[in-house]
């Protein structure tokens, strides 16, 4: 009956112990989700002056977070979008999920603008989150707050314009116009001679 007692009494202690360590813990962990609410939180006008749209999803592929500037670039309103909604707006779709698979980097188009995504995985409540940075690339390869380059999505723009509005039937001189006709549309010029 003796050793009965000693192993309540002890297996009480280790679970009031036990007890302890974990609000203790708690006590600890309980300003981080805090903190982080506040990390999600952007400053809309921080958001308009920072080149840079992120996306931060969970490991299941549940989208957390998507900044201001993202949603422009999306042209989303209102809500959280799911991830395979952001994902049906990116060509090639492949590159943009690698960057939910492992892949540091990989360059898609989102929407009408080429972007290059850079991911960087963190450990958060238990489980992995993927936070991703994108930014718009630009004609020398350098992002868009780094340089005063064309964007390569410009480029895009005008040499989809062209494919549309130039056809075979054409003569020569009808194309020249034509081609004169869109970079002088979409690139600002005094004047213009082919």
């Amino acid at each position: 009956m003796f050793n009965f007692a000693l192993i309540l009494i002890i297996a009480g202690s280790i679970i009031l112990i036990g007890l302890g360590v974990w609000v203790y813990q708690r006590r600890e962990l309980g300003s981080k989700p805090e903190l982080e609410q506040k990390l999600l939180n952007t400053n809309a006008e921080a958001a308009i002056e920072d080149p840079d749209a992120v996306i931060i999803a969970s490991e299941y592929g549940q989208l957390l977070h998507i900044n201001q500037k993202a949603r422009q670039w999306l042209n989303l309103r209102a809500g959280t979008p799911s991830l395979e909604y952001v994902a049906r707006n990116t060509k090639p779709v492949d590159n943009f999920r690698s960057l939910f698979s492992g892949k540091s980097v990989a360059t898609f188009q989102l929407g009408d603008r080429w972007v290059e995504g850079a991911a960087l995985q963190i450990p958060a409540e238990g489980e992995m989150r993927t936070i991703v940075t994108l930014r718009e690339l630009t004609e020398n390869g350098h992002t868009n707050g780094n340089s005063n380059g064309v964007s390569i999505s410009s480029s895009m723009r005008i040499i989809g314009e062209m494919g549309e509005t130039i056809n075979a039937s054409q003569s020569v001189e009808q194309v020249l116009q034509s081609v004169l006709a869109i970079i002088s549309k979409n690139v600002e010029i005094s004047g213009g001679e082919i």
